[in-house]
């Protein structure tokens, strides 16, 4: 029996991957803070280890009798007012994993991206893994953060070491009860007024992926990224899958572009003096691109199919911090 290490073991990917982990017979040692936010559940194959991907003493006791690895942890806060301030989770602490995987001789680590370091394209033509990065996330804090690790891990797979990538796209789906991405929820969520951008992204749930990094860690190829992908959608049809989930019918409103770049311009000011915010020109320019992409890559190398948006939002809701009744 093999034995992976995962880290961000309590955050939305790392907990479906853990549960998927676990479900294929792997031993678990799942890497976590606090041991009392991970979810309810207990496993004879599965070890919750208290530790800090920025303390290597704690990664090196974690990483003992490990034969494979997966880095999920991140900082992906949009409150940062420095590229450095992510330095010390997704670049440092990602020096540190692969120093472990050198020392241990891992057998293979799969690290998470983002799709965000790739560029995104229109429906018609979506953004796959050969396209460079496309403005506005060429200015996103977090994504040249991640780009900047991305760049530490494809040096490591040049050096020799046996690294995959799974980048996703934006993650729904079970467990998320910080919450993460599934904030985007509570904006439709019994709501009576929606008001929406005029933009659209990627989703996917969050099992596919967890799905998707196990694949990786038997069959990805190494040094090879894979996108994990699946609808493209605009903001409005997925706030619509909200309301016919729950049978709450809001007035849906559209946010103006411009009034959501003045809006932008003011958070850039509120930055500027030192207030932490997610508001920014870039981040509303954000949310007016279709930021789509492709699975066709994963489909191709892993066979995958992939559930539904509507799905990822069900199970959102149904094992989630959502407070919300199905209508089905």
């Amino acid at each position: 029996m093999k034995t992976v290490l995962v880290t961000g073991a309590n955050g939305l990917l790392g907990t479906n991957v853990v549960l998927e982990l676990l479900k294929r017979d792997y031993a678990v040692k799942a890497l976590v803070r606090d041991k009392r936010k991970f979810i309810d559940y207990t496993h004879p194959q599965l070890e919750l280890v208290t530790g800090d991907i920025r303390d290597y003493k704690a990664l090196h006791m974690a990483a003992k009798d490990c034969d494979l690895i997966v880095h999920a942890a991140a900082n992906t806060s949009q409150t940062h007012l420095k590229l450095s301030d992510y330095d010390p989770v997704n670049h440092m602490g990602t020096k540190n994993i692969l120093d472990i995987c050198r020392e241990f001789n891992i057998k293979r680590l799969v690290y998470v991206g983002t799709a965000n370091t790739f560029g995104y394209g229109s429906r018609q033509e979506p953004g796959d893994e050969q396209i460079p990065p496309k403005y506005p996330f060429t200015r996103c804090l977090y994504a040249l953060s991640k780009l900047k690790t991305q760049e530490l891990i494809d040096a490591a797979a040049t050096d020799g070491l046996d690294v995959v990538t799974v980048s996703p796209t934006f993650m729904i789906g079970p467990y998320d009860y910080k919450p993460s991405s599934g904030r985007i929820i509570n904006i439709a969520l019994n709501r009576k007024v929606v008001f929406y951008p005029p933009g659209g992204k990627n989703f996917v749930h969050a099992g596919d992926v967890a799905r998707g990094v196990v694949y990786a860690l038997e069959d990805g190829a190494v040094g090879e990224k894979y996108l994990m992908a699946n609808e493209n959608l605009l903001y409005r049809d997925f706030f619509q899958i909200i309301s016919r989930l729950t049978g709450n019918q809001p007035i849906m409103i559209p946010l103006p572009r411009l009034l959501l770049l003045v809006v932008g311009l003011s958070g850039n000011l509120l930055r500027f003096i030192g207030v932490r915010t997610p508001i920014s020109y870039n981040n509303m320019k954000i949310l007016c691109v279709n930021n789509f992409y492709s699975n066709r890559k994963a489909l191709s190398q892993f066979n995958m199919s992939f559930l539904t948006t509507e799905e990822a939002v069900r199970d959102a809701l149904k094992m989630g911090p959502f407070r919300a009744s199905l209508k089905y």
